[in-house]
């Protein structure tokens, strides 16, 4: 059985306390990353967690730089 383990976006005290979190995991554990500095905290400083782009990394179909509606047909809101 895997485990993801989903994080939220965090300001430097989050991550902190993250931190402390993520020493409790097993290796080879998901670490869902809404959150740029989450991502760098488990790819610098927990080599056996695996990190997955969540939600909020991967909003790029929302970029205000690309034609919407062509998006909005493409992807459902």
């Amino acid at each position: 059985m895997t485990f993801s383990f989903a994080t939220p976006m965090l300001a430097d005290k989050g991550i902190a306390q993250l931190a402390k979190l993520l020493g409790l995991l097993p290796a080879q554990c998901e670490v869902v990353c809404n959150d740029f500095g989450v991502l760098r905290l488990v790819t610098q400083g927990f080599h056996g967690l695996q990190p997955v782009a969540g939600r909020q990394l991967c909003k790029m179909i929302k970029d205000p730089r690309l034609p919407s509606a062509d998006w909005a047909k493409a992807i459902p809101p």
